[in-house]
């Protein structure tokens, strides 16, 4: 008898259970860390990232912010240890080789986010704080331009990008790649899948999801809410 994979399962589950059929995901943030963080230590992260989110488009907790959290391992690496003396059989004689191991790659994280309406024009105390480091040079404000109605999403990433960068500093990666924010909208169609908008960026971060532990590795049920109602059981 066939049995769906797991993979399958567990995307369609998300598809049509999950919250983000309510309030879709605006953003896709890939996330790369300072040092080799255990799982543990990332959710940790998870929980500031949250908390900083939430500090500048809802301090008052009165609109809904959606996380989906996914933990992913880099791909395998050789690590070299200098020289060690083997046997040839071929030879049938010793001679030096390098002592190498094959080691995990490191985590990063990736993130579906939907973030509610915020009136740009009458900004919270937050938020206003925010943007007086964000444009110091030109007087504490954004620009004009910025708040039409066409470059409003910009200014929100913006903001976004500049919140987390600010207070996640000490474990956040260096460089500009270390935090990287892509929108999500219906016409997008993300690396390696054929699905789009935010069912292609479902499919995206659950690509290391092939087996039911897998789905218990990769998922921060801790930090994300959009199963709150309807989580996830799979049976073997």
């Amino acid at each position: 008898m066939f049995k769906t994979k797991i993979q399958d399962k567990v995307r369609d589950h998300l598809i049509q259970k999950c919250d983000f059929n309510c309030y879709a995901p605006d953003y896709l943030l890939s996330i790369d860390y300072f040092s080799d963080y255990s799982r543990q230590e990332i959710q940790k992260n998870h929980k500031w990232i949250s908390k900083v989110v939430s500090d500048v488009f809802n301090p008052y907790d009165r609109n809904p912010i959606l996380w989906g959290f996914f933990i992913e391992k880099g791909k395998k690496s050789i690590k070299k240890h200098g020289k060690q003396t083997v046997f040839n059989t071929i030879t049938e004689g010793y001679e030096l080789d390098d002592d190498i191991e094959v080691v995990d790659g490191t985590r990063h994280t990736h993130a579906l986010l939907s973030l509610p309406y915020v009136d740009l024009g009458k900004p919270n105390k937050n938020m206003r704080k925010l943007w007086r480091h964000m444009f110091y040079d030109i007087g504490g404000n954004p620009p004009h331009w910025m708040f039409e109605d066409d470059n409003q999403y910009e200014l929100k990433l913006e903001t976004l990008e500049f919140a987390i960068k600010d207070r996640c500093a000490n474990f956040l990666g260096s460089g500009e790649q270390a935090l990287d924010i892509q929108t999500v909208d219906s016409s997008r169609q993300f690396d390696g899948t054929c699905a789009r908008g935010w069912h292609g960026a479902l499919h995206y971060v659950t690509k290391q999801i092939k087996e039911q532990d897998d789905w218990y590795e990769v998922f921060d049920d801790i930090n994300s809410n959009v199963l709150d109602n309807d989580p996830i059981v799979l049976q073997p």
